[in-house]
């Protein structure tokens, strides 16, 4: 499982490092403009292209059939995926969470439950998004497994748009909302897991 995640890590830092520079960039730009959530948000949909784009490597270089060679079952590969996206997106989450925390201390445009509710939103979304789109991919191979792509866009659009007119219209936000948010990201966690085992039963009757 290890050797799994540290061979997507090293791609990753190989082949996909324009979507490391597209998160910085859009977390900066979510750091110094005013309602725009939707930049704070945006970096949901480049945690969801990561596994896809490793998918699409894999499926390129024939790993997947090499991978049968070896001592590893389909559960550990589609695990590795789940975990090593968790990851990023966890690291992702903390590293806007920083940033909006110093916007926060810098200009004081907003409330402490309102900075909590953008960093949550951030995580909410991202887990949401990528465990709708996995399972097209595992199902359906990372090209075919497209259409998981366009479904999370509209997904995390819908969620950016909605998080910015809560965040907008209720400035001074009330404790109770501050917990459905709470209650909304372990419900994000669940959703993320169950789509991690319905990606095990699609992937291990899918034939490479």
């Amino acid at each position: 499982m290890k050797g799994l995640i540290l061979k997507d890590f090293y791609t990753s830092i190989k082949e996909l490092r324009s979507y490391f520079v597209l998160l910085a960039l859009f977390i900066a730009v979510s750091f110094i403009s005013e309602g725009m959530y939707f930049f704070a948000i945006y970096p949901c949909l480049i945690c969801g292209m990561f596994p896809q784009s490793l998918m699409s490597f894999d499926e390129r270089s024939k790993w997947e059939n090499y991978c049968g060679t070896l001592p590893i079952n389909k559960s550990d590969v589609v695990l590795s995926k789940y975990i090593f996206t968790m990851i990023l997106i966890l690291i992702t989450t903390g590293v806007s969470a920083v940033a909006q925390a110093v916007r926060f201390f810098i200009t004081e445009t907003y409330t402490g439950n309102t900075y909590m509710l953008t960093v949550l939103s951030i995580f909410v979304l991202s887990c949401i998004t990528v465990a709708i789109q996995l399972p097209f991919v595992f199902k359906y191979g990372a090209e075919k497994g497209r259409i998981g792509y366009y479904v999370m866009v509209i997904v995390a659009s819908f969620g950016s748009v909605l998080s910015g007119n809560l965040l907008n219209e209720n400035h001074e936000i009330e404790q109770s909302n501050g917990m459905i948010w709470i209650v909304l990201c372990v419900v994000a966690i669940a959703f993320y897991a169950l789509s991690c085992l319905l990606s095990i039963r699609f992937y291990n009757k899918r034939e490479i």
